[in-house]
């Protein structure tokens, strides 16, 4: 389970470069001044809305990621189940962002969405029953 947790944290640091790409490009380019980061409030462009809700979207739900995959480590639960279901978690948040940040169809977002809560409430399941059982 280590892999699919390094994996989600590398992830999220190039979401967080990314996101301090598309913000040095929005006011290089006069989309937005140095001043709408004080309160990040007022009138954006779409692609820095996105980037920056989305890089708040892997502080929500993924922490139940980290601290499932944490508890795998710690006592440790393994398994190509729990391997699986921590690479599914991954690859669908993977998924998530690259709708999310590109074309941002509801739907498809929504399924992949899912997808990645599905794997994740399997995960706390195996745990819940390791752990208790």
């Amino acid at each position: 389970m280590i892999y699919p947790l390094l994996a989600m944290v590398a992830f999220t640091f190039i979401l967080l470069f990314t996101g301090f790409v598309m913000r040095y490009r929005a006011v290089s380019t006069g989309e937005v001044s140095l001043g709408y980061f004080r309160l990040v409030s007022g009138d954006a462009p779409k692609y820095l809305q996105q980037a920056t809700r989305h890089y708040s979207n892997l502080f929500e739900m993924p922490v139940l990621f980290y601290v499932a995959a944490l508890i795998c480590v710690l006592y440790p639960l393994e398994g190509s189940l729990i391997s699986g279901l921590g690479w599914a978690y991954f690859v669908s948040r993977v998924a998530h962002a690259a709708v999310h940040l590109t074309y941002n169809n509801v739907i498809h977002r929504m399924l992949v969405f899912q997808v990645s809560n599905l794997a994740l409430i399997g995960l706390w399941v195996i745990i819940g029953m390791e752990l208790t059982g």
